[in-house]
């Protein structure tokens, strides 16, 4: 997590704090990506998220996946998640939606295959199974 207007490494936030949330880029460390991926002993190596630098990580991918789903579904798994807690609050959810149509356009143009995330889970992976190619 970095800061957008210094550049600096966050140690610490708070997801509910709304200004801070607005200053935080998620970014990924490209060379422990690459490193990790070279790692990998299979054939097939996921890599599950949104990134501030995906121009710089989609590189590493053959195929780029782009799961995406409305507004009321987002919300919702906001809402819920037990994961962390980003996105619980509504205006951490209007960020992510005020951003959503531009960063799916941006995947779209890197050649993203969509996946039409608001069926159930085992759906969602059997489509992405079947249009990744990946087992075949």
């Amino acid at each position: 997590m970095f800061d957008k207007e210094t550049g600096e490494k966050m140690s610490e936030w708070d997801n509910t704090d709304i200004e801070l949330v607005k200053r935080m880029n998620w970014v990924c460390d490209a060379e422990k990506l690459e490193a990790h991926v070279r790692q990998q002993r299979g054939d097939v190596v996921f890599y599950c998220g949104a990134s501030g630098n995906v121009a710089e990580i989609a590189p590493l991918f053959d195929q780029l996946v782009l799961l995406t789903a409305d507004e009321g579904n987002i919300r919702h798994r906001l809402s819920t998640r037990t994961s962390n807690d980003f996105g619980r609050v509504r205006e951490a959810q209007d960020l992510v939606l005020e951003d959503k149509d531009r960063y799916e356009r941006d995947l779209q143009t890197r050649g993203a295959i969509v996946v039409d995330a608001n069926e159930d889970l085992d759906r969602v992976v059997a489509e992405v199974i079947e249009r990744t190619a990946i087992f075949s």
